[in-house]
């Protein structure tokens, strides 16, 4: 009785956590002109405001006006989090040589 009792705790894990790793359900990117800094809402180029909660690992400042490339994912509650900031014209730190 008791490997019974593990055995379906065990397969009950394993889908739940296959659940949660399928969760981020979409990945991209857009640019735009930042509108909002604190709540990272940018207007593209066609005239879409795009609103994105900010990802905890996510520690960029940004100003009003600047251009920026957004890499984002969307949940599958549908909430759209922005993971990746950048700029354009600003080479990443990691290809920067002295």
């Amino acid at each position: 009785m008791k490997t019974l009792a593990c055995s379906l705790i065990a397969m009950v894990s394993v889908a739940l956590s296959s659940a949660l790793f399928a969760a981020n359900l979409e990945e991209g990117q857009i640019a735009g002109t930042v509108v909002d800094a604190e709540a990272i809402t940018i207007d593209t180029a066609k005239g879409e405001h795009w609103y994105f909660n900010r990802d905890p690992a996510l520690s960029v400042k940004l100003k009003v006006g600047e251009k920026v490339t957004v890499h984002y994912y969307i949940t599958g509650r549908g909430k759209v989090y922005a993971k990746r900031l950048k700029r354009p014209g600003r080479p990443s730190k990691a290809r920067k040589k002295r």
